[in-house]
């Protein structure tokens, strides 16, 4: 065997060797998941919500959103990606829209919420970002409205005699949104500065309640 072909022997068995320690790395040198050494796919989570998970008070026109930590697919967000629903009851009708600068979805109720009532809201797993990865699972969290307070008394009519109404008198509907009426007498300086007294003027006032009534 002449130089020159131990030579070539050595070459071969050198690359051969190289070949089979890059077959163990994984076929390209590199050490990642799956057989073609790509990571794991991993699904986009929420950041943050609003209403807050378990949050009080929360008034009845408000908005509920979702973050997402990372660029979410639009078109794999529609109208039941984002519900709203009061236990066994059925979903709350409204629009579900998505901004796609901030990566959030919101939906907007048609109409107010109930008074003190607990809803949930859930993002479903149609949701993926721009490579295809859903939410892992449906995402649920609570909230609890807020009771409504009284407004502002309204005058209805005044320098009335004989009002009949010695008590206050409630209207209540079906909603729980209630009216009271009473008269009470107001004093009211005399128009004659010579003979300083006070009047007493009956008024009827009217205020609405956007409150509850509790027995």
């Amino acid at each position: 065997m002449n130089k020159s072909t131990i030579q070539k022997s050595i070459t071969l068995a050198g690359a051969l060797f190289l070949e089979l320690n890059l077959s163990a790395c994984g076929g390209d040198g590199s050490s990642g998941n799956g057989s073609n050494g790509n990571e794991a796919p991993t699904a986009p989570t929420v950041s943050n919500t609003s209403p807050l998970d378990n949050a009080s008070n929360v008034t009845q026109n408000s908005i509920i959103t979702a973050a997402f930590n990372e660029d979410i697919l639009n078109t794999s967000v529609n109208a039941l990606s984002l519900t709203l629903a009061v236990t066994g009851a059925n979903n709350t009708s409204g629009s579900v829209n998505f901004d796609g600068t901030n990566n959030i979805v919101s939906l907007t109720p048609d109409n107010p919420l109930a008074k003190l009532t607990t809803y949930t809201a859930t993002l479903s797993t149609t949701i993926t970002d721009l490579s295809g990865n859903a939410l892992a699972n449906n995402y649920s969290w609570f909230f609890t409205t807020t009771d409504k307070v009284w407004g502002n008394a309204e005058e209805i009519e005044n320098n009335i005699s004989n009002a009949d109404l010695s008590y206050p008198q409630i209207v209540i509907d079906n909603n729980g949104n209630a009216v009271v009426v009473w008269h009470q007498r107001n004093r009211i300086p005399f128009s004659d500065p010579h003979n300083p007294q006070l009047l007493f003027q009956q008024t009827l006032y009217s205020k609405k309640n956007n409150a509850r009534i509790r027995s």
